[in-house]
């Protein structure tokens, strides 16, 4: 049996890991629209004719939402591949939740697939190798970290993105095999198409001619020359595609680190390297022990604030990673370069996400959807390098992917509609803000509901949810002044800190404290 398993055919292997991803995902087709499927999906009038869909390549992602806000949340990303999914989904189901959940599920097993070839391609002769990259796939396609990208429809963006990149790679890889007018073929016009797809899809594909050119230069160790020539229409079609941004869309007013909560004042380079560094630990973290796992990483003092200590244990930890990280790419260089190709996966695909260009957010699971590929990757095949398809490693490899499979399908089940996520959000996170925010809205909602139709008694419940609820969030809002404090006396700004320690015993406002704040406030770069 053990030897079948490092002989399997890659259609076995295939069919195994589609049946994992329909096992754990089958049940989303009963689920609703979640989160932002609000307003880019279900109210998105742009989607209900696919004669609109030529002008999704000429304004920004959201353009067309109701609300300033979405409009503006939106300003800076240019998606039209993934709205155009979106208006063939509508031509096909209406608003019918379950078509575009079953189309995600099909997105995702394709991507996992192309995974499994991915690998298949780097290590092609059958043995503990290929037992290691079918392992890695099996993984992938059930890991917690994805259920977000999965269930929620708008990040469909992170689906399509991946999936475009994964297929440059495997053709760009195939032919290099191929007779030489095929071969120019690919490289000159397939892979090129297709990398447009991607960037239209989401930014997270933008980085795909770095990574071929790690697979060349690594790997096959072509000339620069050579290089410069081949990767010429990729880079061709990324200057296109910074033309199309810089032309389309403006940048959006709302970004992670220049809105600092609760104070509201942006942030200098050094807060956004070192809250930076604090999330590479959390997604080291993330990769192995993914719970519990959060629908917006904030803020808030026990979620994601931003650091101005170098000295914080999530900052440091983060410099240790990238360290290790340093350490074993070097190892990997003078011992198995397919496997280093592998390993600075993750980084690369990253790039777009790590506030290079000021985003809304510092964290997500979904930007980990495609990167996490590298390490699980690298882990499996060293892994069954050393220690084979021995009757131990199978029950470990097993027993990690039931609990993830069992991880992922619990966490679909708290994206099954908006209560449901929301509910789950707070008790998981009970020192999120944004957590009892988005709650509190949603009962006012209801409340509102209940109005209309006259259920006194519901109304009352529902207000008094409300105001503790309410309570809640001052209370957490209050913990981050005192927080926000120390930073001030961290960047010795002494008196606005003793001043918000101030007001904070007077049970009022420290806004004030941060009138005219001094020129050489370092926060304010």
């Amino acid at each position: 049996m053990m030897q079948r398993l490092e002989r399997i055919s890659f259609r076995a292997a295939a069919l195994s890991i589609i049946t994992f991803c329909v096992a754990v995902y089958g049940m989303n087709v009963t689920h609703s629209f979640v989160w932002d499927d609000a307003y880019n999906v279900v109210e998105n009038q742009e989607i209900r004719d696919l004669s609109n869909v030529p002008s999704f390549f000429t304004e920004a992602w959201g353009a067309s939402a109701d609300s300033d806000h979405s409009r503006a949340l939106n300003s800076n990303y240019w998606r039209p591949v993934a709205l155009t999914s979106y208006a063939i989904d509508y031509a096909l189901f209406g608003t019918n939740a379950w078509g575009y959940h079953l189309i995600n599920i099909l997105l995702h097993s394709i991507c996992s697939v192309f995974v499994l070839l991915l690998g298949w391609r780097l290590f092609p002769l059958p043995g503990r190798e290929r037992s290691g990259v079918l392992a890695a796939s099996m993984i992938f396609a059930v890991h917690p970290l994805h259920t977000e990208v999965v269930n929620v429809i708008t990040y469909r963006t992170d689906m399509l993105a991946a999936i475009f990149t994964l297929v440059a790679l495997n053709m760009w890889i195939k032919a290099s095999e191929a007779s030489e007018p095929r071969r120019k073929r690919t490289l000159f016009l397939w892979v090129p198409l297709i990398y447009f797809l991607g960037v239209g899809s989401k930014e997270m594909a933008f980085t795909l001619p770095v990574l071929i050119f790690l697979y060349e230069a690594l790997i096959r160790r072509t000339p620069i020359k050579s290089l410069v020539v081949i990767l010429a229409p990729l880079g061709g079609v990324a200057f296109g595609y910074l033309l199309i941004r810089s032309a389309l869309l403006s940048p959006s007013p709302m970004v992670y680190f220049g809105i600092n909560w609760p104070t509201h004042l942006p942030v200098g380079g050094d807060g956004v390297v070192l809250t930076m560094l604090s999330v590479v630990t959390l997604y080291a973290k993330l990769l192995v022990l993914p719970w519990p796992l959060n629908p917006f990483y904030e803020w808030s003092p026990e979620v994601l604030p931003v650091q101005f200590d170098p000295l914080e244990p999530s900052v440091i930890t983060g410099v240790m990673i990238l360290g290790a990280w340093c350490v074993i790419a070097t190892k990997l260089f003078k011992t198995d370069r397919r496997l280093l190709f592998l390993w600075l996966l993750m980084p690369v695909i990253l790039v777009p996400v790590s506030h290079v260009v000021p985003i809304i957010i510092a964290a997500g699971e979904r930007f980990l959807y495609l990167a996490l590929l590298g390490p699980v990757m690298v882990g499996m095949i060293v892994a069954f390098r050393r220690f084979g398809t021995h009757p131990g490693t199978i029950s470990v490899i097993s027993i990690v992917l039931l609990i993830f499979g069992s991880m992922s399908v619990i966490r679909s089940h708290e994206w099954r509609n908006d209560e449901a996520i929301l509910e789950a959000y707070v008790s998981q996170w009970p020192g999120s803000y944004n957590a009892w925010k988005g709650l509190r809205d949603y009962r006012v909602k209801e409340a509102q509901e209940a109005i209309k139709m006259g259920h006194r008694n519901e109304v009352e419940r529902l207000a008094l949810e409300v105001k503790e609820m309410t309570a809640t969030m001052h209370s957490i809002e209050l913990s981050a002044w005192r927080r926000e404090a120390q930073n001030f006396r961290l960047l010795e700004q002494v008196k606005v800190a003793d001043c918000i320690d101030q007001q904070l015993e007077r049970e009022e406002s420290p806004r004030r404290c941060l009138g005219p704040l001094p020129a050489n406030m370092p926060s304010t770069d």
